[in-house]
């Protein structure tokens, strides 16, 4: 943000202690985690809106959310599903790990040991020490080196491999053209409805627009009245 308007104050700590020190409301959490499970924590601190995205292979995802408001909210979007494919599952099967201790990392934010990055080495087929260098980093980081840092792709007579940081890449720029957006009038005509997906691979996508609708099953908290009641009741919103 060097050079612009915009002042930032880090905090160093999980969203958690951010709020126990801080307090609630939130009035705009803007959340890139990379888990199902850490999503739906996240949403029932109803926050009064989100800006979110995430990556899956070479798809990038960008949604933005209230609550109780006839869209999905966060919680929504990422409810569990039995036969679903979980971050936790995905990120355990690929880094020969067990779920427990993904889904352990994840939700506290841990830092990776050396036993676990030999174990994902071995899993992977590296050298040992080849992530020597991801030792006290986190999980995600780690992943994003031993896993989705790159790709064999083919080509006319040969495979070669290629980074991917890209896809990253453009999550954080739509995410951040989103925030952008929010903040200036003569943009709001362009802002995000509710949910928008892209193949970085494949032609653009011009369902820039689509709507995902409230989970009406009863699974998700914004079909809980209670909870209803007290995000209205919160940002001082009437009925709806």
């Amino acid at each position: 943000m060097s050079g612009t308007r915009i002042e930032l104050f880090p905090h160093e700590d999980t969203f958690k202690t951010f709020v126990d020190k801080n307090g609630n409301p939130i009035d705009l959490l803007i959340t890139p985690v990379d888990s199902e499970v850490g999503r739906r924590r996240l949403a029932a601190y109803l926050p009064r809106a989100v800006l979110n995205a995430a990556t899956g292979h070479t798809k990038v995802t960008i949604s933005s959310h209230g609550f109780a408001d006839g869209r999905a909210c966060l919680g929504c979007l990422y409810l569990p599903d039995r036969e679903e494919v979980t971050t936790e599952s995905r990120l355990a099967n690929n880094m020969g790990l067990g779920v427990g201790e993904v889904a352990d990392h994840l939700a506290n934010n841990l830092a990776v040991n050396d036993d676990l990055v030999r174990r994902v080495e071995r899993h992977r087929g590296l050298q040992s020490g080849a992530l020597s260098e991801w030792v006290g980093k986190r999980l995600q980081s780690l992943y994003q080196r031993a896993v989705c840092g790159e790709a064999a792709l083919q080509v006319a007579g040969a495979t070669i491999v290629s980074p991917l940081s890209f896809i990253s890449a453009t999550a954080g720029v739509l995410l951040a053209a989103e925030l952008m957006k929010l903040g200036n009038v003569s943009l709001s005509e362009f802002a995000l409805n509710n949910y928008f997906r892209l193949d970085t691979l494949a032609n653009p996508n011009s369902q820039m627009k689509s709507v995902k609708p409230q989970d009406m099953t009863g699974r998700c908290i914004c079909r809980d009245p209670d909870y209803a009641s007290w995000y209205r009741e919160k940002y001082q919103l009437g009925a709806k």
